[in-house]
């Protein structure tokens, strides 16, 4: 691990995690230029939060010249795409790029419970945030949810623990990261337009296990080909979860229970009707919570509780409010096809779909032919409704609209609903093409829905 004191790091894109990785740097003595691609009118109040800092600043580009300034780092903001000729030159020139989190790592190397996957991983990683802080003293909940972990990790010492969220952009330019327990809970093609492939996204997700060995705990999906497809290059302890099979060691249904096989263990933990979040999609994720917090150390009463009290998180298939016997439910958080595949497959009662959002190119067909048997209508909006309207409408699935804006799509959507309906805002698309971000989505859906 790198001794920072005295060392030039380039940090490359603001935002939170830019801001995070300076202050991180600063404080222990680096040299820090920051730069970003937005010209600085754009970057005012990052600027400003910058302003107290020895930092020099470079934006409105990533000019190459920058490069010769001789930097030993660079710490890249998640978001910007690995292979830009700025960093395809800097890796020529032989300077190592990492990610926020593996500098907070090497800056503070505490103990950590790291989560991942294509779908669910907020929700798993609040899910053991909540079993863990039953369970001891000095939890804290950061990543890719909350603040970034080079925030979180300063001062923590040798009894605090870390839940870590880690996207597939983190982890794809990690060095020495490790986590005592890692999981991924699932595979599925997303970010294909920043991966390029989906074995790239894959290679980016196993990072997580990398530097792993007998002594950590891997927890696995064993119900997702595209994970198990994976265990041999794990060298870690394997505990598995699954709906469908009794796994030698890890989490399991029997009948409407979930029970926990570890070591010499099994037990039943509790009745699925008892999870403090509904529908089924959340048993798996309850049982990836049970089996990190496991590993990470909490008992079967923490962990009984923590799957008890857990609500949920918020655009994450969020119920908002039920107004005139109409239920409205927010999963902004459905930025690709299988979230709102998931989606459309849990509520029992007639959906009317509202979807949409930037075309990153993707097949539609599975979505829509669900859609056309599980929901009663469908409202399409964004950068993709045109192709969503006609794909819709070829597959035969009529009862569909197309919306200028959420506000519009909420009257379309209503003028289709009755008593007992549910009224789903469920994109399968990122938001980046009418909101800064998914929370942006999801937070005026919400207030629509409040001002009905």
């Amino acid at each position: 691990m790198m001794n920072f004191a005295g060392k030039k790091v380039l940090v490359l894109g603001l935002a939170k995690s830019g801001l995070a990785s300076a202050r991180a740097l600063t404080r222990v003595g680096a040299k820090v230029t920051v730069n970003d691609f937005k010209k600085a009118e754009d970057l005012k109040d990052d600027l400003e939060l910058l302003a107290e800092l020895p930092v020099a600043v470079v934006t409105g580009g990533h000019p190459a010249s920058l490069l010769d300034a001789g930097f030993d780092l660079i710490v890249k903001n998640p978001g910007i795409p690995f292979d830009i000729p700025f960093l395809l030159e800097a890796e020529k020139k032989g300077i190592p790029i990492i990610s926020e989190p593996e500098l907070a790592f090497q800056l503070n190397p505490v103990d950590m419970l790291a989560i991942t996957g294509s779908n669910g991983k907020t929700t798993t990683t609040a899910w053991v945030g909540t079993i863990m802080a039953r369970a001891r003293e000095n939890v804290k909940v950061a990543g890719n949810i909350g603040l970034p972990l080079s925030t979180e990790i300063e001062g923590l010492g040798k009894k605090d623990l870390v839940v870590v969220e880690m996207s597939s952009f983190q982890l794809n330019n990690i060095v020495d990261f490790r986590a005592r327990v890692a999981a991924l809970l699932n595979i599925s093609p997303s970010h294909l337009d920043w991966h390029h492939s989906l074995e790239h996204y894959i290679n980016a997700k196993v990072n997580i296990f990398r530097n792993q060995d007998e002594d950590d705990y891997a927890v696995l999906n064993a119900d997702d080909q595209e994970v198990m497809a994976l265990v041999p290059r794990i060298k870690s302890r394997i505990l598995y979860f699954s709906s469908k099979t009794r796994p030698n060691q890890g989490a399991y249904l029997k009948g409407d229970k979930i029970r926990i096989k570890v070591e010499d263990l099994d037990e039943e933990l509790l009745d699925v009707a008892e999870l403090g979040v509904g529908y089924a999609h959340n048993i798996m994720n309850a049982m990836a919570a049970a089996l990190i917090s496991w590993a990470g150390g909490a008992d079967l009463d923490a962990i009984r509780f923590g799957l008890k009290d857990f609500k949920g998180v918020k655009h994450r298939f969020q119920k908002v409010r039920e107004k005139d016997g109409i239920l409205y439910i927010n999963d902004s958080k459905a930025t690709n096809s299988q979230a709102a595949l998931t989606a459309l497959s849990l509520p029992k009662e007639p959906i009317i779909w509202i979807a949409g959002g930037l075309d990153r190119g993707q097949d539609l067909k599975e979505l829509l032919t669900l859609a056309k048997k599980n929901c009663k209508a469908a409202v399409f909006l964004g950068e993709i409704k045109e192709r969503m309207y006609a794909e819709a409408l070829n597959l035969g699935f009529s009862n569909v609209d197309k919306a200028e804006d959420m506000a519009d799509a909420l009257i379309k959507a209503r003028s289709k609903g009755a008593r007992g309906d549910l009224i789903l805002l469920s994109p399968a698309c990122a938001s980046w093409d009418m909101y800064e971000s998914f929370e942006h989505r999801g937070d005026d859906f919400i207030r629509l829905i409040e001002e009905l």
